[in-house]
């Protein structure tokens, strides 16, 4: 019983940081409790947050 909620909590920790990497693919992992409520590197310049915005976008118009 243990075991398969362990299990479980793992697989929701590598969903977790799958989605984190979803909206910056530059973070780091894994999350420490120092990074809570600072932002990552790559959000802390305005023209890389644009510049990552504009490939999302751009690789989101490649599959449709």
């Amino acid at each position: 019983m243990q075991a398969e909620r362990l299990q479980r909590l793992e697989a929701y920790k590598k969903l977790c940081e799958r989605r984190i990497l979803d909206f910056d693919p530059q973070h780091t992992l894994p999350i420490t409790e120092e990074m809570i409520g600072t932002p990552s590197e790559s959000t802390r310049d305005p023209t890389a947050v644009f510049a990552q915005q504009t490939d999302y976008k751009r690789q989101l118009a490649l599959k449709e």
